[in-house]
């Protein structure tokens, strides 16, 4: 029996086509690395250009931003349950929902996964209120110390964005598509 998992250019068109009109497409993503050699990655180009969101939520989930949600805790339960949640299961929990979501609205499905995985990347341990803990810290230093060039507070959701933009080069980054970021 020979099995090929090769995934095809008309394979990927077709999937397009099935979306709904105000669908996002693959196809039509735009990229931060856009004008990054290609070919240091596996895989035919033009096939990856048509699944970019999927490629968007491989990267993801291979990153060690994304690995390190396992060591975040999410919520702290009352007595009664003992297991502590984490951001890594959380996350895999939402992209799951969304994706159910994404299909029954016939919306790209891959795109819906890739904002999901990369939804919590920048979020710091104790969930909401390490983030609360650390504004409140960075407050403190802002009215200390005027001019240090930080604006505002600790937020998530710009820390998701630093972690798959900044914390990596263009050969080593995520390369992710503007809508996954």
């Amino acid at each position: 029996m020979d099995l090929n998992f090769k995934f095809t250019i008309e394979q990927a068109k077709k999937y397009e086509k099935k979306l709904k009109p105000y669908a996002l497409k693959s196809s039509k993503a735009k990229g931060k690395f856009d004008n990054v050699d290609e070919s240091i990655f596996d895989g035919d180009e033009k096939v990856r250009k048509l699944m970019r969101y999927k490629v968007d939520s491989s990267r993801i989930v291979f990153s060690r931003t994304f690995r390190r949600l396992r060591g975040k805790t999410q919520v702290f339960w009352r007595e009664e349950h003992d297991l502590p949640r984490c951001r890594l299961s959380h996350t895999l929990e939402v992209s799951e929902m969304s994706k159910f979501v994404a299909r029954v609205l016939g919306v790209n499905e891959d795109a819906v996964e890739a904002i999901a995985l990369g939804h919590d990347l920048g979020h710091p341990p104790f969930g909401h209120s390490g983030e609360r803990a650390l504004r409140q810290i960075l407050k403190e230093i802002i009215k200390k110390n005027k001019n240090i060039g930080i604006i505002g507070g600790f937020e998530h959701n710009w820390q998701s964005i630093r972690a798959a933009e900044i914390y990596y080069t263009p050969i080593f980054a995520l390369v992710l598509t503007v809508i996954s970021i």
